[in-house]
């Protein structure tokens, strides 16, 4: 899991620093601001495991909106799981179903991207 890229998060740590009060900190109407996004221009917050991950054939890797946080990240590896979800494509639709059946009033949109990592050469297109 990554870390949030919104004002919030930030005005959070400023709090636990002392930089700013926690009342300043939760009421502000700025707080969901986001700070970072995926818009096609460069991203200058990006969040990286160090050491980088060493990747195996069959990992699956999973690219999400926050919508996806409603879920524990056990149940989304769970779902993940090639004995209940067989391709990637079935990760996708078992976790946007788990999302869904969870009949949140101010569910956030949810997208997301599964990869798997193949077991062969890839074949470009150009």
């Amino acid at each position: 899991m990554n870390n949030l890229h919104s004002l919030g998060e930030r005005l959070d740590r400023e709090a636990w620093r002392g930089e700013i009060s926690f009342s300043e900190a939760r009421e502000s109407t700025r707080r969901n601001e986001l700070l970072a996004a995926v818009d096609g221009n460069d991203i200058s917050l990006v969040d990286r495991p160090q050491p980088a991950l060493a990747l195996r054939a069959g990992d699956r890797v999973v690219l999400s909106s926050d919508g996806l946080d409603v879920l524990a990240e056990p149940m989304i590896e769970r779902i993940l799981d090639p004995a209940i979800s067989p391709s990637a494509q079935d990760g996708v639709n078992e976790l946007l179903t788990a999302v869904v059946e969870l009949h949140r009033a101010s569910q956030d949109n949810t997208t997301l991207i599964v990869a798997e990592v193949g077991l062969g050469p890839v074949d470009r297109v150009t």
